[in-house]
């Protein structure tokens, strides 16, 4: 330890064999410099541990239940709402988890913990959902399997909803959360790890019969009855192998008399558990490494095995089943084959594959090794967790706020570049997300300092009554509001009452009331409770003058910070996002304004006259070019390649250049063009557009990247294209980062 205040990490038992993904991120944390402090609920119960936890710097200690009358006296608001929590999640058994709370809640308190985190989506992220009341501190959850899917929705939506964030193992989680919790701030992180202590080249296959490799515990769900039946059926056919079985657990008994009755003790070995300097060489020895998972009745399942992972590490083709987030590594005909769950004949036709050619076996395995140092590797893995620990941390005072409506975004890297800037100068900062950012954007935020508190998810106004959604939504709420009308009573009413107004004034298009000002008044309630208990806040940063730029408002009201706003293109020119004069009202209560071009500047002076002329000022987004090299000499082979970069919106245009490419083609130019970005509202008539024109082969639509991999994009065009327009309803384009990043690079542009 080095004195600083550290993450609390809570786990069920530390180091365990089965789960050495929690231990293989302790190592990358600490690596990365965060100071760990680790509770588990129970004892280690293995007879030996993996060699690596003896690298673990953290301070492991076993989790010690508190007492629920100290509590009380020492803060007994708290205690009630933590002990009324505790009564919703566990009924009966609320005692004994209000005392493991109060015991992490403690030591929370005691290691002055920034945040807690929480492995395992059920008991122990419940546990650090109420230390998390009683230690007002954030905390984040872990999920990964047989949690996520045999715990009560109604527990899981409790846990997802409080929680900073979310992170699990598989794209398949992920969305099985975010269906659970709409709204809720859930990403996928794949569970990093060293993919070099699994070299393909350290031993040549043995020769002899070819080895058929399993890993995992003997638990029902990892289908091995279904791989010795796979077994048998080879057998039957004549072919010739071995099968090794490492792993423990409840089905071992069950599998050796399957073994012994259908006679394959020659074939056949269950080895037990091993310790993992074992493993390694059984690995290296092997064929092919087969895992046939399956979904448990009370829907257990795995996430993406980390045994899975390396054996493709060492070079081995994969032979699974299309069970949960298995198909994110195993690419069926690409690093391995997947199969159905419980089909023996599919399984053992598969392994008959992969020994009959030899060739494209190893072919899938080098794929397999390169899609895990790409995706799975700790270096690739672990910074976008990294980064999330960080921003999520609680900080001391700060001098600005920012507020966002989501963060990070990849369509919004000028206001990461931003940040990152400013944070670079020593401004002590700390943003408020209104909404969860995108899991890709994350990357570039791994260095970050500043802390990031993501608000929480709420539900869709539209189409819904006010009364409803407040009904549904407000209890997330009830604390900062009710600490404010200790706190600031008169500043919390008037900007009520002005909400109310707001809601009133500026009616929708069918005369109603604009429920949204409710929404940002709470937002803003969250918000103001956080800075006034931090202390130290002296502005307040909106980016996009509609919403985020309202809510930053309103805290300004409540806490009489003064503020500013950034604003920067379609929230200018639609009237409809600042209906009547709303607009006004925020250039006269700012202290000053930003935009991004003096097309802009010059729109606002027009439209608001003197009080625009004294208040914005025109600052450009500052880019980091170092990121961005000049490309090489283009080869001279007379094709043209086109690139352009941006979400599949009407105003970027993407139309136009599509059309452009067909008459390029149709006068006998070589051209390529490639549109990379997210969808949109015109992604399926750009889509259309290319099949009506035939151009299928010549241009493509590619999914977003960051700005790390945007570099090498670059590099391969030869001309940056992105021909933007003015939509009827306003909208346009300021100055695109994809220009001055294409610029920096040197494509020349058009």
């Amino acid at each position: 330890m080095n004195g600083a205040a550290p993450i609390l990490v809570l786990v069920k038992r530390f180091p365990k064999l089965s789960e050495t993904f929690i231990l293989n991120e302790i190592l990358s944390l600490e690596a990365a410099g965060l100071d760990l402090e680790v509770r588990t609920l129970f004892a280690p119960s293995d007879e030996f541990s993996h060699p690596d936890a003896a690298r673990v710097r953290a301070n492991i200690g076993e989790l010690k239940p508190g007492s629920i009358r100290a509590s009380f006296s020492r803060a007994p608001l708290a205690t009630l709402r933590a002990l009324a929590a505790s009564v919703l999640a566990a009924g009966a058994g609320a005692p004994a988890l209000m005392r493991e709370a109060i015991g992490l809640a403690y030591d929370a308190n005691a290691t002055r913990a920034k945040l807690i985190y929480a492995h395992f989506i059920d008991h122990p992220a419940t546990i650090a959902r109420i230390a998390a009341i009683l230690a007002d501190a954030p905390f984040a959850i872990s999920a990964h399997a047989k949690d996520i899917y045999t715990t009560p929705r109604r527990l899981l939506a409790a846990n997802l909803k409080a929680a900073a964030f979310t992170t699990t193992c598989s794209d398949c989680n992920a969305a099985h959360l975010s269906a659970i919790a709409p709204g809720a701030n859930v990403v996928r992180h794949y569970h990093g790890f060293d993919p070099d202590l699994f070299a393909a080249e350290t031993a040549p296959r043995e020769s002899g019969a070819p080895l058929i490799l399993s890993v995992g515990r003997l638990r029902n769900k990892k289908g091995h009855d279904t791989l010795i039946e796979a077994c048998a059926a080879l057998r039957q056919r004549g072919v010739v192998f071995r099968c090794q079985i490492v792993g423990y657990g409840p089905e071992e008994a069950r599998l050796k008399a399957m073994i012994a009755v259908r006679g394959l003790d020659a074939e056949i070995s269950l080895l037990g558990k091993l310790p993992h300097a074992e493993i390694v060489p059984l690995m290296a020895g092997a064929s092919v490494f087969a895992l046939p998972c399956r979904i448990d009745e009370d829907g257990d399942r795995d996430g993406v095995p980390n045994v899975i992972l390396e054996a493709m590490a060492s070079g081995l083709p994969v032979v699974a089943t299309d069970v949960s987030g298995v198909p994110e590594a195993v690419r069926h005909e690409m690093t391995g084959l997947l199969v159905k769950p419980d089909d023996s004949a599919a399984l053992a036709n598969a392994i008959a594959r992969i020994f009959a050619d030899p060739r494209a076996s190893a072919q899938m395995g080098q794929r397999g090794r390169e899609l895990v140092r790409a995706q799975f590797s700790r270096d690739v893995a672990a910074p976008p967790l990294i980064a999330d620990l960080r921003a999520h941390s609680k900080r001391g005072p700060v001098e600005v706020a920012y507020i966002v409506k989501g963060f990070p975004r990849l369509s919004e890297s000028f206001i990461t570049n931003e940040i990152l800037i400013l944070e670079g100068n020593g401004l002590p900062m700390r943003i408020f997300a209104l909404k969860p950012g995108e899991r890709i954007a994350r990357n570039v935020i791994a260095n970050m300092r500043t802390p990031l508190d993501t608000l929480p998810c709420l539900t869709s106004l539209s189409d819904t009554k006010l009364s409803k959604w407040l009904l549904e939504n407000v209890s997330q709420f009830s604390v900062p509001l009710a600490r404010l009308i200790l706190k600031r009573p008169r500043a919390l009413l008037r900007t009520a009452a002005e909400a109310i107004a707001m809601m009133r004034r500026y009616r929708g298009a069918n005369g109603a009331p604009r429920k949204v000002f409710i929404k940002e008044f709470l937002q803003a309630a969250y918000i103001a409770d956080a800075l006034i208990a931090a202390g130290g806040a002296r502005h307040l940063h909106g980016h996009f003058c509609h919403g985020a730029t309202t809510v930053t408002s309103f805290v300004s009201r409540i806490t009489g910070i003064p503020f500013s706003f950034t604003a920067h293109a379609k929230d200018i020119y639609q009237a409809e996002l600042n209906p009547g004069d709303l607009l006004t009202r925020k250039l006269d209560a700012a202290r000053f304004v930003v935009t991004c071009t003096d097309a802009n500047c010059r729109h606002l002076v027009h439209q608001f006259g003197a009080l625009a002329a004294h208040r914005v000022r025109t600052i450009y987004h500052g880019l980091d070019i170092s990121r961005f090299h000049p490309r090489p000499t283009p080869a001279n082979d007379g094709a043209v390649r086109v690139l352009s970069v941006g979400r599949h919106v009407e105003k970027k245009g993407f139309a136009t250049l599509i059309r452009a490419c067909d008459l390029l083609r149709r006068q006998g130019l070589a051209i390529t063009c490639e549109i990379v970005g997210e969808a949109g509202e015109e992604t399926a008539s750009l889509e259309g557009l290319i099949a009506t024109l035939g151009l299928g082969d010549l241009v493509r639509l590619t999914p977003p990247e960051p700005q790390t991999a945007l570099a090498e994009t670059y590099a391969r065009a030869t001309i940056f294209a992105l021909p933007c327009v003015i939509l009827d309803n306003g909208d346009r384009d300021g100055i695109p980062n994809v220009l001055a990043e294409a610029m920096a690079t040197g494509l020349p542009i058009v």
